[in-house]
C-alpha cells in the first residue's frame, strides 16, 4: 500500500503528530522535528483494542493461529460450530456473546473481574443457551486452542477466544481542536465525512462506524474526493451556474 501510494506522488513522513492547531486557513502539525503548515488534514488516528493480560509474544502467535480473535463482524464465519469463548461480561461483552451465538451453538461468557450482570442480560443471555463463567480468568493459555484457568482453580478449553473489553479511540488531537466526539469518544463526521471544521475530514475506526477495513476505504475514497472538490470550490475552479 505504501508503495502504490508513493507510486502516485504520496510522501510518506513517519513522525508522531503531538500537537494541531487551526493557523489562519492552514492547520499546523507538531512533531518531534519540528512543525509544517497543511491545508487540509485527514484524521485516521483509529482505535486501540484492549487486550486481555497476555504478553505482546503470546498475544501474537495466538492472533497469527486464530486462538485469539478481536472482530466477529469479520471473521465469525470462519469459527462456525466451534467452542467460542467471549471474555468480557460488561455490555459489549454480552452484545458481541449474543451476535456470536448465531455462528455457534456453544458460546460461553467469560470475565477479568467479578461481575454481576443484570436479571434482563441473564434472562437474554439464558434464552439464547450461552453459559456464564463468573468466576474471573487468572491464566492463559494458548499453546493449542485457547484454554483459562479460573480465580476457583477450574481450567476450561475453547477452541478460539474473543476479547470484548472495549477501546480506546486515539481522539487527542481532535479534541484539542474542540471537536465533539460521540459517545463512544469516537468522532462524527458528515456524509462527506467533514468534521465541521473547514479542511478536517476523517475516516476508519476513529469515526462512530463499523470498524473494518473496507469501510474504512471507502470512507477514505469520499472523504478524498471531498477535499479534492473543497479545494477546487475554494480556488474558483469548480463550474457553477451562471
Amino acid at each position: 500500500m505504501r508503495q502504490q501510494a508513493e507510486q502516485f506522488g504520496a510522501k510518506v513522513i513517519e513522525q508522531r503528530i503531538t500537537s494541531i492547531a487551526r493557523k489562519r486557513d492552514d492547520f499546523l502539525l507538531t512533531s518531534e522535528r519540528g512543525e509544517r503548515k497543511f491545508r487540509t488534514v485527514l484524521m485516521a488516528t483509529g482505535v486501540i483494542n484492549r487486550r486481555p493480560p497476555i504478553n505482546d509474544a503470546v498475544h501474537q502467535s495466538a492472533m497469527d493461529a486464530g486462538f485469539l480473535r478481536y472482530c466477529p463482524v469479520c471473521d465469525a464465519y470462519e469459527v462456525k460450530t466451534q467452542k467460542i469463548a467471549l471474555l468480557g461480561a460488561e455490555g459489549a461483552g454480552l452484545a458481541e456473546a449474543l451476535f456470536l451465538r448465531r455462528y455457534s451453538d456453544c458460546v460461553t461468557l467469560l470475565t477479568l473481574k467479578e461481575s454481576e450482570l443484570q436479571p434482563v442480560h441473564q434472562d437474554a443471555l439464558a434464552k439464547a443457551g450461552i453459559e456464564v463463567v463468573t468466576s474471573p480468568v487468572a491464566a492463559f493459555d494458548f499453546s493449542s486452542g485457547a484454554a483459562v484457568t479460573l480465580m476457583n482453580g477450574k481450567t476450561l478449553r475453547f477452541d478460539t477466544l474473543y476479547p470484548a473489553l472495549g477501546t480506546d479511540p486515539n481522539n487527542d488531537l481532535a479534541l484539542s481542536l474542540g471537536l465533539v466526539v460521540s459517545g463512544d469518544r469516537c468522532l462524527v463526521a458528515d456524509s462527506h465525512q467533514r468534521l465541521g471544521i473547514k479542511g478536517l475530514y476523517a475516516a476508519g475506526d476513529i469515526l462512530s462506524s463499523l470498524d473494518q477495513i473496507s469501510v474504512a476505504m471507502g470512507q477514505a475514497a469520499i472523504a478524498a474526493t471531498t477535499m479534492h472538490n473543497d479545494m477546487r470550490d475554494e480556488d474558483g475552479e469548480t463550474w457553477k451556474p451562471v
